[in-house]
């Protein structure tokens, strides 16, 4: 069964190919660092419809819902070759860092056409299949200020475009907010109103707060934002369960 991956760094970071090859999924991995529904919607209709997997999962959170999408934006244009949706996408910013990095890439595929681009990343292992394995580390809490997040209007009609044309697919969706830290989940203040309104958007699941989850911030988590290695392989066992019960 083909399984494919969309969202932020949670995603490229919280869920390891190799566990679901083990449950004998065959994943793919597109999360990209701060991945709004902008740029989730751009690779959608670049890669996914033409893999066609059985499922879709699109990692989801309040905080993507406010961003402008800039840095996911400049990530893509850095890192892909730029076509005329990518393009619309890095001019509709109106931003010089998203317009320079248009031009330089463009220039690079010209002048360097044969040069490969080699990331690295320290602390990190690509896993073949998308995911990034974190060396492994444990979270030091401290106290964050709540956060009322603002949804951009730019983000909520780009989801909404995605939701019309999965619809019209066979490729079933689920809608999948990763665990998070505890103290930075409970700084956002409106969890349940977000929670109200994905459940009305189709199969979600939000993993903060998960009976039998049971992960725990300083044993778990490498920052406020990310598990460690040990923390994903807990989530990602329950997560496969999730699947076959859903």
């Amino acid at each position: 069964m083909i399984l494919f991956f969309l969202g932020s760094s949670h995603s490229y970071r919280g869920f390891d190919t190799r566990i679901f090859k083990k449950s004998n999924f065959k994943t793919f991995n597109l999360g990209t660092s701060s991945q709004t529904l902008i740029q989730s919607e751009y690779l959608f209709n670049k890669y996914v419809l033409k893999i066609n997997p059985k499922i879709l999962v699109l990692e989801i959170n309040p905080l993507i819902f406010s961003l402008d999408g800039l840095e996911s934006s400049l990530d893509l244009i850095n890192s892909n070759i730029v076509d005329s949706e990518l393009f619309k996408i890095g001019i509709k910013h109106r931003n010089a860092k998203a317009i320079n990095s248009i031009i330089f890439s463009s220039l690079c595929r010209v002048l360097l056409p044969k040069k490969k681009n080699i990331l690295k990343w320290q602390d990190d292992k690509y896993i073949k299949g998308g995911y990034v394995e974190k060396k492994m580390a444990f979270l030091k809490v401290y106290k964050i200020k709540n956060q009322i997040l603002k949804v951009n209007k730019n983000q909520s009609l780009a989801f909404n475009r995605f939701l019309m044309k999965i619809s019209k697919t066979h490729i079933k969706l689920i809608l999948v907010q990763a665990p998070i830290s505890r103290v930075l989940y409970d700084s956002y203040k409106g969890n349940y109103k977000f929670d109200s309104l994905m459940k009305t958007k189709g199969m979600y699941y939000n993993f903060n707060y998960c009976n039998g989850l049971n992960l725990i911030d300083t044993l778990h988590f490498y920052d406020m934002d990310h598990m460690n290695q040990e923390g994903v392989n807990i989530f990602n066992k329950y997560f496969i369960k999730s699947l076959f019960k859903s």
